[in-house]
């Protein structure tokens, strides 16, 4: 009987123990306890990572498809943070200049349990959170900016996802230089 009792209790810690992890210290918890600053501290934040990739014209659905291609490509990796393009959703508009292209992605996080830096969308601030993504622009293989309206930030959405606006003319014929500009850079300390 007494066995019994020490096997149940040992169980009990256990679980205790997973459970008090899980709720404070796995990366599911610590993405909603660091940007709300629940035990952590945003130290600093500035909008100066920018993320620059070759986008290939094989990413895109057929033109006629009107569907969304996944893709789970990676363009982006510092700071403990990856930027992956995801996916890609082609709108042919026969009534239009042909269409445009969404592109999504999401910005994954490692946190460190003691802080560190990350890359975000937003901007955080006692009020909430505000989006921080600034222009899209797009090169050709000569470095020569395409049109000034080339692409712009489409939409944020929630925990750490975005798009991208694209004009479809540039996109079909050859790989094509892409810059997001100004995703923000946040350090965090425990407190």
């Amino acid at each position: 009987m007494k066995r019994y009792r020490w096997m149940v209790l040992i169980i009990i810690a256990v679980l205790a123990v997973f459970f008090v992890w899980n709720n404070l210290y796995s990366q599911e918890a610590l993405s909603k306890r660091i940007p709300f600053q629940k035990g952590f501290e945003i130290t600093q934040q500035d909008p100066v990572i920018d993320v620059n990739f070759v986008f290939q014209p094989a990413w895109i659905p057929e033109m006629d498809e009107n569907e969304t291609k996944q893709i789970n490509h990676l363009v982006y990796q510092d700071y403990s943070s990856s930027i992956y393009l995801t996916s890609i959703f082609n709108h042919y508009d026969r009534n239009s200049d042909g269409g445009h292209i969404i592109a999504s992605f999401e910005i994954k996080q490692n946190f460190n349990t003691k802080g560190g830096s990350y890359v975000s969308c937003y901007s955080v601030s006692e009020r909430g959170f505000t989006p921080t993504i600034g222009r899209v622009t797009g090169y050709d293989n000569d470095h020569k900016l395409l049109e000034e309206d080339f692409g712009s930030v489409a939409g944020i959405g929630a925990g750490e996802t975005f798009s991208i606006y694209l004009k479809t003319g540039e996109l079909l014929d050859s790989p094509i230089n892409i810059k997001i500009e100004s995703l923000n850079l946040i350090q965090y300390v425990k407190d």
